[in-house]
C-alpha cells in the first residue's frame, strides 16, 4: 500500500513539474509527451497493486497460528465449505452471506491435509 502511495506521490510530481516547464508558446509535444508518461506511469502503479493485492489474498491460509484456512470451496455463488484447524482439531464450516455454521468435526484426519492424491500409509511393514 506504500509503495502504491509512494509511485502517485511520483507521478503526481511528475506531471505537475512537466506542465510547469512546459513552454505555451511553441508546440504542445512537450506536454503530450509528459502526459503519455504519465498516464504510463499510473497504468503501472494501478498493475502494481492489483498484484499485490492478489498476492495478500492468497496468503490467507498461509498463516502460522493457532486458527489456519486449510482449503475452501465453492458451493455456489456466495456460498462456500472451509475446513478450518483449530489447533490439533478440523472442522468444516459452512459460510453463507448471512451466516457461518459449524458442520462437523473430523478427529480421523491427519495432518498431511495438502497432501492431496497420496496414499495413507497403512505401517504395516
Amino acid at each position: 500500500m506504500r509503495v502504491a502511495y509512494s509511485a502517485a506521490c511520483a507521478v503526481n510530481l511528475y506531471t505537475t513539474a512537466a506542465f510547469a516547464t512546459s513552454d505555451t508558446s511553441g508546440s504542445d509535444t512537450g506536454a503530450v509527451g509528459s502526459l503519455v508518461v504519465a498516464l504510463i506511469l499510473v497504468a503501472a502503479a494501478a498493475a502494481a497493486a492489483t498484484w499485490v493485492l492478489r498476492q495478500w489474498k492468497g496468503s490467507v491460509g498461509r498463516r502460522e497460528g493457532p486458527l489456519q484456512l486449510v482449503h475452501v470451496i465453492a458451493l455456489g455463488p456466495r456460498e462456500r465449505l472451509a475446513l478450518v484447524k483449530i489447533g490439533a482439531r478440523y472442522l468444516v464450516v459452512g459460510i453463507t452471506p448471512t451466516q457461518i455454521n459449524r458442520v462437523t468435526e473430523l478427529s480421523d484426519i491427519t495432518d498431511n491435509v495438502g497432501e492431496v492424491g497420496k496414499p495413507p500409509s497403512t505401517g504395516a511393514g
